[in-house]
């Protein structure tokens, strides 16, 4: 009997990069301490969060990432709000790059190419 007659639900692990780490603490104090609304920087990474539980469940449902399209490599990205958060997806785990605001230049997202 094959996996998918089991009811098998393929599980991923996510990753989450220095880079991406250090996007979380950058948010959390910007909205926290720079634009002081902690309330509201709370609620921001709680959203991130439930976001990227989401990708856990179905990581390839989410569009690739146009700017860091390659032949060999899928980017993909997840939004919310206006944050986009970027992963690879390497067999059975989703490795989180980072996570960068949509209001800011695409270039930013170009330089990952440099990390893979």
């Amino acid at each position: 009997m094959g996996a998918q007659e089991e009811g098998f639900i393929e599980r991923y692990r996510l990753v989450l990069t220095n880079r991406a780490q250090q996007d979380l603490l950058q948010i959390s104090n910007y909205i926290g301490t720079v634009k002081q609304e902690p309330n509201n920087a709370i609620k921001v990474i709680d959203e991130i969060n439930k976001t990227l539980e989401q990708v856990i469940i179905n990581p390839v449902g989410y569009k690739e990432c146009p700017e860091l399209k390659t032949k060999s490599i899928s980017f993909r990205q997840a939004i919310c709000y206006h944050w986009l958060i970027l992963f690879k997806i390497e067999d059975n785990l989703i490795r989180v790059l980072t996570i960068v605001s949509g209001r800011r230049l695409r270039s930013r997202i170009k330089e990952l190419r440099g990390m893979v």
